[in-house]
């Protein structure tokens, strides 16, 4: 019986996360034709809502990828409708 209430437990809990539809809109490389930096900002639409990504990667050393540093932020779009700030819906 334990395992039955555990089972629906896990089942409920988990049963409403679902996967987010995302797609990108608009991508722009900032690094092209670097071999040892990437970088770049993307215009993605997650569940109807706009996002603007950014991210950036730089390898310091010699090999690739040895003393890597970089970042990423996300950043939710918004649009004034009406007199109101709300958030950007993707067309």
């Amino acid at each position: 019986m334990k395992t039955l209430w555990t089972s629906l437990a896990i089942l409920l809990t988990t049963a409403s996360l679902a996967v987010a539809g995302i797609s990108v809109m608009d991508k722009l490389d900032l690094a092209e034709g670097k071999e040892d930096v990437k970088a770049g900002v993307q215009t993605v639409c997650v569940d109807g809502q706009k996002f603007v990504l950014t991210y950036g990667w730089a390898a310091m050393g010699t090999a690739k990828g040895t003393g890597a540093g970089g970042g990423v932020s996300v950043i939710q779009v918004y649009e004034e409708r009406e007199g109101k700030v709300v958030p950007a819906k993707c067309k």
